[in-house]
């Protein structure tokens, strides 16, 4: 069997170039995390987008990029927050709380 050596060259360049992208990707989305993860959130949400497995969030024009689960509550948050709702976040901790009309509704998140 002849082996064409330019695919050869044209799929190790593909998958190299994957393994690149996936790698600065995991640092971005690390560095997402960590400064969602160690700053104090707290103000009513100015604009809210969701996408593949989480969601940015803007507050006092800060945006803050996390992957939400649930707590004890069985609402999405992408789906459920609304510009205007309140959230609510100490630095460090492994809790973000989405308060609407007067109710509070508690949210874990994973590393992105």
């Amino acid at each position: 069997m002849k082996v064409n050596k330019s695919k050869v060259i044209i799929y190790g360049f593909g998958i190299l170039l994957f393994v690149v992208i996936d790698h600065f990707a995991g640092i971005d989305n690390g560095n997402k995390f960590r400064q969602f993860y160690n700053t104090d959130i707290s103000g009513h949400i100015s604009e809210i987008s969701p996408h593949k497995g989480a969601v940015d969030i803007t507050v006092r024009g800060k945006t803050f990029t996390f992957s939400p689960t649930f707590v004890d509550n069985k609402t999405d948050f992408q789906f459920f927050a609304k510009v205007g709702d309140s959230v609510l976040k100490s630095a460090k901790s492994d809790t973000l709380k989405l308060v609407r009309n007067g109710k509070i509704y508690p949210y874990t998140f994973s590393k992105l």
